[in-house]
Order: C-alpha cells, then structure tokens, then sequence
C-alpha cells in the first residue's frame, strides 16, 4: 500500500479506538487520568468482560510503515536552532518548532525554512507567521516608546511641583519681608508726626 493510504487507514482505525483510561479513573479524584495496566485479582477490566473498558493491545496499533508520522506524512523532528533545521531532509522530514523559543529566533528559524523548502508542521501558514511577529515587534517598540515618554512626562512634572512651592515660598518670604518693611516704616512716620 502506497503511504498516503496508510495514512488514510491509520485515521480510519483511530476514530474507531476507545479512549484507553485507567481503571476507576471516575470513581476516585485521587486516580489519575493517564493509562496503567490493571492488576487486581479481581479486576473485571484485566478479565476482559463485557461493558468494561477496553485493554491496550497491539491491534489497535496504526501501520507499522506510517507509525509515527504526521498527518501529512512527514516525519517529525523538534528544531530549537538553525543548525538543527539545515540538517533536515525537506522531502520525508518536516519542522516542529520548540514551545520555547523567543520571537527573534523564531522568525529566523521561518525564514530560513521558507529558503530550504522545509515544512514547518506546527505553522499553518509561514509568511502570515512572520508578517505577524513583525507586526508585534512594532507594536512592543510603539508601547516601550509610548511608556518611556510618558514616564519623562511625569517626572517633568514631579519636578515641576517640587520646584514650585520652593518659588512660592521664597515669593512669601520677599512679600513677607516687604511687608514688615512698609509696617515698620508706617510705624516710623506715625512716631514722627
């Protein structure tokens, strides 16, 4: 059989597979979900009876030949580095880039896949990727920009409060001065008359 009916049989078989969970998952919030192989004396699971789940067994296996594979027939491999990308064979290999990487290393992995002909398996569309990572970085410059210029903004305005009352309080303190200055003279012209 050619690959892409393999392909094809192995979907048609894992929409006939159950849900293989372990025994009394349901029962109890201390079991957990992920499946383990009954072993109670008595267990009616590991005894295979009927309106009990169904055990793991190797004839619910996909083709041998397509084990593995994505979807779309490739076989994938994880890339966290342009070095590990450029060793890839675009024709049977395709890309799944790493959950961890930054935004810089991930543009200049898709770029670089796009050069080699390499599928990226976990991007549906690369250059919408890109155009879309470029369009974040301007928005982050934008907003770093934007909160810097507002920062200088307020601390201007921090220091002009501060300096303000300092002015206020040497004009008090001249007017004061003066003040004292006309009282006295009042008080001056009013012995001498």
């Amino acid at each position: 059989m050619t690959k892409e009916k393999l392909l094809k049989l192995r979907k048609q078989l894992k929409a006939k597979k159950p849900d293989f969970i372990r025994e009394d998952y349901q029962k109890r919030a201390c079991i957990p979900l992920p499946w383990r192989r009954p072993r109670g004396l008595h267990s009616k699971m590991r005894h295979r009876f009927a309106g009990h789940r169904a055990l793991v067994h190797p004839s619910y296996g996909s083709p041998a030949a397509v084990r593995g594979l994505h979807p779309s027939g490739f076989e994938p491999i994880l890339i966290h580095t342009l070095n590990e990308l450029s060793k890839l064979d675009a024709k049977t290999q395709g890309a799944i880039l790493g959950s961890t990487l930054g935004l810089p290393r991930r543009m200049a992995l898709l770029t670089q896949a796009k050069q080699l002909g390499v599928r990226v398996l976990n991007v549906k569309d690369v250059d919408a990727e890109l155009k879309a990572a470029q369009d974040s970085i301007i928005a982050r410059k934008e907003a770093k920009t934007k909160v810097t210029k507002e920062k200088e903004t307020k601390a201007k305005e921090k220091e002009a409060k501060t300096k303000k009352p300092e002015l206020a309080q040497k004009v008090t303190e001249e007017e004061k001065k003066k003040q004292d200055k006309q009282e006295k003279d009042k008080v001056l012209t009013q012995r001498s008359a």
